[in-house]
C-alpha cells in the first residue's frame, strides 16, 4: 500500500500540461489579433486627430470651392500615407464660410479569419465656428 500512494503522489499527471498547451494557444491568438489590429485602430485614430487638425487650420485664402480642393487633396494625402482604400467619391469635404465639415470612409486590409475583410472605416470631422467670438 506504501508503494501504491507514494506512486500516485509522484505522477505528474498530464491536465497540467494540456492547461498550458491551451493557455500558451489562447495567448498566442490574443497575440496575432492584437498584432493585425492594433495597427489599423492607431492609424485610424492618427488619422482622426490629423484631420481635426486640418479642419482647424485650414488652407488659408481663395474661395470656397478652391479652399475644398486643397483639404480635399490634403485628406487623400493622409490616406494615401496609412495605405488605404478608399474611392475619391467617398471622401467629401464641405465649407461654407468658416465651417467646414469632412466626412470619410475608407477600407483597411488585414489576414484575420472571423473578421471582416476588409475593414470598413467612417470618419466624420466637423469645426463649426462660435460666433461672437
Amino acid at each position: 500500500m506504501k508503494n501504491a500512494f507514494s506512486a500516485i503522489r509522484n505522477e505528474h499527471g498530464s491536465a497540467e500540461t494540456i492547461k498550458a498547451v491551451i493557455a500558451v494557444a489562447i495567448l498566442g491568438i490574443f497575440i496575432y489579433v492584437a498584432v493585425q489590429l492594433v495597427p489599423m485602430y492607431n492609424d485610424h485614430w492618427n488619422l482622426e486627430d490629423d484631420m481635426k487638425t486640418l479642419v482647424q487650420y485650414p488652407p488659408q485664402g481663395g474661395k470656397s470651392e478652391e479652399k475644398s480642393k486643397r483639404i480635399q487633396a490634403g485628406v487623400f494625402k493622409l490616406l494615401d500615407n496609412i495605405n488605404a482604400d478608399y474611392q475619391k467619391k467617398d471622401v467629401k469635404v464641405n465649407v461654407e464660410k468658416k465651417n467646414i465639415s469632412i466626412e470619410i470612409w475608407y477600407s483597411r486590409t488585414h489576414t484575420l479569419p472571423l473578421f471582416p475583410n476588409p475593414k470598413q472605416f467612417h470618419l466624420t470631422v466637423k469645426n463649426v465656428v462660435i460666433k461672437g467670438i
